[in-house]
């Protein structure tokens, strides 16, 4: 890892640890299952979280998204939910192509590289405070319909948290593909 995405991770790690006394605070525990994920393939990959109360005991209440995001996974926005792709591996992006036009109306076509990302695209409760996430690697602009993408060897960095105005919880995950 560079010395600059250590202390982007170093950041961002700190600004996880601040969070609000209106809520109570849940304990999340992440493990992250490649199933049949591999270096090279657009296969599925899955994160468990373990949702536990301030006094330990497993919190089954949690309320899952099921919403569709018509560009591609589940649509978070307006949910308790949140998730972000913080870091990923060198190499692990794809090329999308933007138009504009110049002040004469001319169209202009631009193509770019830009960074993948882990999309949820559903989630599911097993019992005991433990809930799923299924994750496809994906790319896209913000606001343009995702395209699949393959796997790169390396750590992807994430962060997932649930904010529901009464409990409150995050963590931050590491999910690797060899």
């Amino acid at each position: 890892m560079s010395i600059k995405r250590w202390f982007i991770a170093v950041f961002v790690m700190t600004m996880v640890g601040f969070t609000s006394a209106i809520a109570e605070t849940l304990h999340f525990d992440v493990v992250t299952g490649r199933g049949q994920a591999a270096a090279a393939n657009p296969s599925e990959a899955f994160i468990f979280i373990r949702i536990s109360n301030p006094d330990g005991t497993p919190n089954d209440s949690i309320r899952l998204e099921t919403r569709q995001d018509p560009k591609g996974g589940l649509e978070l926005k307006g949910s308790q939910w949140s998730f972000a792709t913080l870091l990923v591996p060198q190499g692990y992006q794809g090329r999308v192509q933007a138009s504009q036009r110049d002040i004469f109306g001319n169209a202009k076509s631009t193509q770019f590289d830009i960074s993948g990302q882990l999309r949820i695209i559903q989630m599911g409760h097993i019992d005991h405070g433990i809930y799923w996430l299924r994750i496809i690697p994906m790319y896209g602009a913000p606001g343009s319909v995702k395209s699949r993408l393959n796997w790169v060897s390396g750590d992807y960095l994430f962060r997932v948290s649930y904010n529901d105005g009464q409990n409150q919880g995050d963590a931050l995950g590491r999910f690797t593909i060899r």
